[in-house]
């Protein structure tokens, strides 16, 4: 979904409301919708446009006015459905690529503060606007138990500080509630299992009294400091879930995170974290308290959504760009880096991101994706087991595709991670921003509704398979999860670890945890093997030994024995356990048996669980290292990871032999490896294995030396594999690497430098920016052996010497430098540029008269208007010198001119044209009216028509006013409408303005297209596709494919030109919902005779309508039978005629008419 710190923000209140805070609207509406003679109401109409997998039923559990703009939901134990609604979307919370001229700015911000003094600043007379409305959690009941939601209330809000991001994450359990909202998490507990006070209202709680204990409720602030850009709308903090190992896991999209100092994170150096987090999206963990906060694994765009499964492997779908890029399916593991950076999205064709396919993973250390399973991924759930959907779902994930519905796909391994399975339709034709399985095991699905601003309409649906009605196992569960845990026993709790529904696992795991953890031990010192002190336990209290005995018995299921040996790895992490140094404390002997068990699971668990442990009854011989030598790539994976905690230099050759045997064959195997080698904190040790005979040990070192950012690792410049000199350079220069920018350049002086690393030797030279650089520069830009490309880009740089970009040329992070003396960059560029003029590059040729501008350097402009009136470069290269020589108010400018437009090139023309006012052109008016009388080439009139806008001579007005005459009398050609329109309204002439005023009076009142008509011919196709490829503030690839190549939500529009006439392209863009194409419009018919029809409209004739559902399949209904009909709205959002102007909407249709 696009939609997709702390306490010192008093400014808002957050008001909190549980229990008898209904709504009257909500039970009027209630009671309305059980009105068997009343017409359907509009949320059952939309149920009805539903299209479900066979065998699967729907039901409308909630609806408006009981919620709006639902982004997040989770419900707790009790049934309880707790709603996180925006309310502030695209009104108090802002989009950057709808505001272009912010980007600099934001791109530089580093912490949430100083976004707040941004936007205070930007909306200083007008700071009402960032605060108005709040987010808010809505609390939806069923108290009757109907089984529809008949009790809503307003949970808490409040929400609505100037930094306050769209409320995004929601999860309930037990007597708590985790909310995320940019900047903050909070943590919301009652401290019983009740919402209601009788009829009294429960008073309101405000962040100032955060962490104190407020009426029978306490809010507290956890952590902050998320959302440090503005960025992309919807790339929040989200996706809250809580893992095996009872920690709350969660994610940001790339507006980033401000870390504190002392940030931490398997894998990620401290500083390392400090400097790439505020720049991009993570995954972070920490206890249900906020503390033992870290981070987890970084490199995503958005990551919505987050799922474990039943082994406790992470999963997400990372949204794309709308670029070529697609949604990636990622296996997050710890220390894993998915490459992406904020700044790739306002790149050109999205920088490496695309161009160079980082997002596929495999380059540097960034881990490769598992395959596509949606184009707007959102919410996504794991099937927990024993549900109401039935058992043919089980061990699949659930993924919201926004705008479309509901996939459900399996997975299959590959190596130590997984690869996509098959994928199917669940639910269809819905808004599903979130989804969540409810203690009952039905499925609850929200609905946005439709369209892509805030609908102030939501539901809820509650989707089932109804041959588990009345299935007295779920009713069993039900109750059991509504009852809670307290009471049952120590042995009805291990029980319970076994079974089928994971949320009654956890529950159990949870509740035993916290038993053992009251209980407590006693301890005492021994001395271990290698004659260390280490505790063990003298005295096992409470559940503990039956708790262990779960995690040993073969008898027990296998996920009841993995639940158990994760509640062992949870009580460890417990602050009372603190001291606790050895896992040995807990459970004795018995962990070595695991490594030893007969299930392969088990082991791969027992390495999960060892946590970097070092005992008496853990010696390296009986313990990880047979798993790093197993041949089974999951339990190879979390061994390295196992050492990567234990930090051990006498782990050296396991390490390495793991890396050597991979040969760098499976990605997360060499990740691991990495990780482990990283691990031992030996710095020796990483350049001794950097000179290491193979190839896949060495990349490994230089992966370390990367995040280490170390120098050191320019040793790979030499290194005899091509790939690791290249992933050596993208190091220095991507991070970068400070201290080794000196050896990259010295890259660009080599005559067998590897054409893969010239760019980021070029990019250093002209970062460090001495004389000395910018001669480099201009002696590889003269070299004939070099690419053409990297010699142009050389020169290129040379011109931006003085007043360097803000952003990185290569990655577009903010780094800025100095303003510096280009003097010696001119020297440099004017010893060689004369002869570049004269060679047989273009390119160079090209980038020779750019810099020339760039540089002011006049003394060129003799020869540059030589080469013009000669002739003896291109045409490309004609136009190009004209710019550069009005740039440098040459004096001849008006000579080449006249040359200029007298030239056999139209595109010389053309230029010649649009200058004609900077150059003292005696014939002006004269040319003007050759080009407007006689000059066939539409683009050329248009341009002159343009000029014409833009002339400072009364004559302009003349020949304008009677082209608006022409207009008015149809007599003048349609391709040059929109140019006279547009030239007459830069005019200051009281006379143009009253003609253009009768003009827009005359358009016909029924013509909702009038306006838009002068842009349905003349556009300029090259112009609009590059709109549609890389105008992000449309993103028209996001949604549209053209022959496979894009997006899935809207229809291909390979051929669309032959389909539609210009006028229909035209109508489409600017409403949308007009005409939907077939195959993509929704529809619902009420029939005459009170029955409904509903699907996607396959075929339409004058007497029947043709539609299809997954559930009804084809159906053929008469039109004589129907007494109304409802459509769904387009995913093509509305207000793309306000983002575009009529010519850049001019030249989207020219393209689009093109594609035949």
């Amino acid at each position: 979904m696009y939609l997709s710190v702390c306490l010192r923000f008093f400014a808002f209140a957050l008001l909190l409301f549980l229990g008898g805070v209904g709504m009257a609207a909500t039970a009027e509406g209630a009671a309305a919708a059980t009105k068997t003679n009343a017409a359907p109401s509009a949320a059952e109409l939309g149920l009805k446009k539903l299209e479900l997998a066979p065998g699967l039923k729907a039901e409308l559990w909630a609806a408006e006015p009981m919620l709006e703009n639902p982004v997040a939901i989770s419900m707790d134990d009790r049934g309880r459905l707790f709603v996180v609604e925006t309310h502030r979307w695209m009104k108090s919370i802002f989009d950057i690529t709808q505001k272009p001229a912010w980007l600099l700015e934001d791109l530089a911000l580093r912490t949430v503060e100083a976004r707040t003094e941004f936007l205070k600043k930007t909306f200083a007379t007008n700071l009402g606007i960032l605060t108005q409305q709040s987010e808010l959690i809505r609390l939806l009941e069923d108290r009757a138990g109907t089984g529809r939601a008949d009790t809503a209330s307003v949970f808490a809000e409040g929400f609505n500080a100037i930094p306050s991001g769209t409320a995004a994450g929601v999860v309930a359990r037990g007597r708590d509630v985790w909310f995320a909202c940019i900047p903050d998490l909070w943590r919301m507990t009652t401290d019983d299992r009740s919402t209601t006070n009788g009829s009294a209202t429960i008073p309101p709680i405000s962040p100032a009294q955060a962490g104190a204990r407020h009426s029978p409720f306490s809010i507290r602030n956890l952590l902050s400091g998320f959302g440090v850009h503005i960025g992309v709308s919807g790339h929040d903090l989200h996706g809250l879930v809580f893992g095996p190992d009872g920690k709350l896991y969660f994610s940001v999209g790339d507006r980033g995170f401000a870390p504190p100092e002392n940030i931490r994170g398997l894998g990620f150096p401290s500083a390392y974290l400090r400097r790439v987090l505020p720049d991009t999206g993570a995954v972070f963990r920490c206890q249900p308290d906020g503390s033992q906060f870290e981070v987890f694994c970084l490199g995503l765009r958005n990551p919505q959504g987050l799922a474990f499964d039943a082994l406790g492997n992470l999963f997400t779908v990372d949204n794309d760009t709308a670029g070529e890029d697609q949604s990636r399916l990622l296996h997050l593991v710890e220390g894993g880096d998915y490459g992406w950076r904020c700044s790739y999205q306002h790149m050109a064709g999205f920088g490496p991101w695309v161009k160079e396919n980082l997002w596929r993973g495999g380059l540097d250390d960034t881990l490769p994706w598992s395959g596509e399973v949606a184009q707007g991924p959102s919410g996504l759930v794991f099937h927990p087991g024993g549900t109401a959907l039935g058992e043919r779902y089980a061990n699949q994930f659930f993924i919201c595709d926004f705008p479309g519905g509901i996939w459900n796909f399996t997975i299959t391994a590959r190596g130590a991670s997984f690869a996509v399975g098959k994928r199917e339709k669940l639910v269809w034709n819905c808004w599903s921003p979130d989804l969540t399985f409810g203690p009952d095991g039905a499925l609850y699905v929200a609905d946005w509704v439709g369209g892509w601003g805030m609908p102030q309409k939501g539901r809820i649906y509650r989707v089932t398979d109804p041959a588990q009605a009345g299935s007295a196992k779920l009713a069993a569960m039900k109750k059991l999860l509504a009852d809670g845990l307290e009471r049952r026993t120590v042995e009805e709790l291990v029980k319970l670890l076994g079974h089928e529904n994971l949320r009654v696992r956890q529950a159990a795991q949870g509740e035993l945890v916290e038993r053992i953890a009251r209980a407590g031990f006693t301890t005492t010192a021994v001395k271990d093997v290698a004659g260390a002190v280490t505790v063990v336990t003298a005295k096992l209290a409470g559940a503990l030994p039956q708790l262990v005995a779960a995690a040993e018995a073969k008898g027990t299921p296998l996920l009841g024995r993995i639940h158990a040996m994760r509640a062992l790895q949870q009580l460890r992490a417990l602050p009372q356990f603190a001291g606790a140094t050895n896992f040995v404390q807990f459970h004795g002997e018995a962990f070595s048996e695991w490594f030893a068990d007969a299930d392969p699971e088990i082991r791969v668990q027992a390495a999960i669980v060892h946590g970097g442990q070092r005992s008496p009854y853990l010696q390296k011989g009986t313990t990880l290292y047979p798993l790093l030598d197993s041949g089974n790539p999951r339990a190879q994976f979390q061994a390295a990871l196992a050492l990567a905690r234990v930090g051990d230099t006498n782990d050296l050759p396991a390490i390495l032999r793991l890396l050597r045997t991979n040969a760098d064959a499976d990605p997360y195997l060499a990740h691991a490896g990495m990780m482990a080698l990283l691990g031992i904190g030996d710095l020796e040790a990483i350049q001794r294995a950097a000179r290491y005979e193979s190839v896949a040990v060495r990349r490994a070192a230089l992966w370390c030396l990367r995040r280490l950012e170390r120098p050191e690792i320019t040793r790979f410049f030499n290194d005899s594999e091509p790939r690791l000199v290249y992933e050596a350079a993208r190091a220095v220069n991507d991070v970068p690497i400070a201290a080794a920018l000196p050896d990259l350049a010295l890259m660009a002086g080599k005559v067998d430098c590897p054409t893969n690393v010239l760019s980021r030797a070029i990019n250093a030279c002209f970062r460090l920016g001495t004389e000395r650089h910018a001669k480099r520069l201009a002696s590889l830009a003269n070299r004939v052996d070099v690419p053409d490309a990297f010699r142009a880009e050389a020169i290129e740089v040379l011109g931006d010497w003085k007043n360097p970009p803000a952003l990185d040329r290569l990655v577009g992070l903010w780094r800025p430098l100095p303003s510096r003396n280009e003097q010696g960059a001119k020297r440099a560029f004017l010893s060689v540029g004369a002869g570049l003029l004269t060679g047989k590059s273009e390119a160079v040729q090209l980038a020779v008269v750019r810099t020339v501008a760039k540089l002011q350097a006049r003394e060129t402009g003799h020869g540059l208007f030589e080469a013009f009136a000669g002739r003896t470069v291109g045409p490309a290269v004609r136009r190009e010198i004209l710019g550069t020589l009005s740039a440098l108010n040459f004096h001849r400018l008006a000579e080449a001119l006249k040359l200029a437009v007298a030239d056999a090139d139209a595109g010389v023309r053309q230029s010649g044209i649009e200058l004609l006012d900077r150059g003292e052109f005696p014939d002006m008016a004269a040319t003007l009216a050759g080009f407007l009388t006689t000059e066939p080439n539409v683009r050329l009139r248009q341009t002159a028509v343009g000029m014409l806008g833009r002339w400072n001579d009364p004559r302009a007005d003349e020949v304008l006013g009677g082209m608006l005459d022409q207009l008015a009398a149809g007599k003048l050609p349609p391709e040059l409408a929109l140019d006279v329109l547009d030239a007459a309204a830069r005019r200051r002439s009281d006379a143009l303005a009253d003609k253009l005023r009768r003009h827009a009076e005359a358009l016909p009142k029924t013509d909702s297209l009038a306006a838009y008509r002068p842009a349905l011919v003349g556009g300029d196709a090259a112009a609009g596709r590059k709109i549609f490829h890389e105008r992000q503030d449309v993103a028209c690839l996001r949604c549209h494919g053209v022959k496979g190549k894009g997006g899935t939500v809207g229809p291909d529009l390979a051929g669309v030109g032959a389909r539609l006439s210009r006028e229909q392209l035209l109508e489409s863009i600017v409403f949308p919902n007009r005409q939907i194409a077939a195959g993509f419009e929704n529809v619902v018919v009420v029939l005459k005779t009170g029955g409904t029809r509903a699907g996607v409209v396959k075929s339409e004739t004058a007497d029947e309508l043709v539609l299809h559902s997954l559930e009804d399949g084809l159906m053929r209904v008469a039109k004589a039978t129907i007494q109304s009909r409802t459509t769904g709205l387009s995913a093509m959002p509305e207000g793309v005629a306000q983002v575009l102007t009529r010519r850049e909407l001019r030249d989207v249709v020219e393209f689009l008419a093109g594609l035949k």
